[in-house]
């Protein structure tokens, strides 16, 4: 997020391309706002803390088993602190409002400016970005 404004934000490419792959809107929050950011971010630093502290595991596999049974068996039953109601339940109602993933992966890929000199041009191991732009743009902002 470049800008958090709540009626136009101001989105880096990359994460505005995430969110139009998988169908989502970024609801920024507003800047030192706690009450409003830290529930959403809270699960993340629950989850690191609870069930995996200390913890290692050789296969990925294995990983996943423990913490398919401790969602199962304590993270689902257990009453949420906010709303006083079992997560489970709460997850039930919301599960036929999500959506499926898209069939595909988001494709990840790097985001930047470059600049193109002259002198850039014949140190490039590739010589194909610069040489190839006329001499009128070189010199100039370039994203890719």
């Amino acid at each position: 997020m470049l800008a958090p404004d709540i009626y136009d934000p101001a989105l880096n490419p990359l994460y505005r391309d995430v969110l139009a792959h998988y169908g989502v809107t970024a609801l920024p929050c507003r800047v030192r706002d706690a009450d409003r950011k830290g529930k959403v971010e809270a699960g993340i630093g629950h989850t690191q803390r609870t069930p995996l502290k200390g913890l290692r595991f050789e296969r990925l596999e294995d990983a996943q088993a423990y913490l398919d049974h401790w969602d199962t068996r304590w993270a689902d039953t257990r009453i949420h602190g906010t709303t006083k109601r079992q997560v489970a339940a709460m997850f039930a109602e919301e599960r036929p409002h999500l959506q499926p993933l898209p069939p595909t992966p988001f494709r990840y890929y790097a985001f930047g400016t470059r600049t193109c000199t002259s002198t850039a041009a014949s140190r490039s191991p590739t010589r194909t970005t610069a040489s190839r732009r006329p001499h009128r743009h070189r010199g100039r902002g370039r994203v890719g």
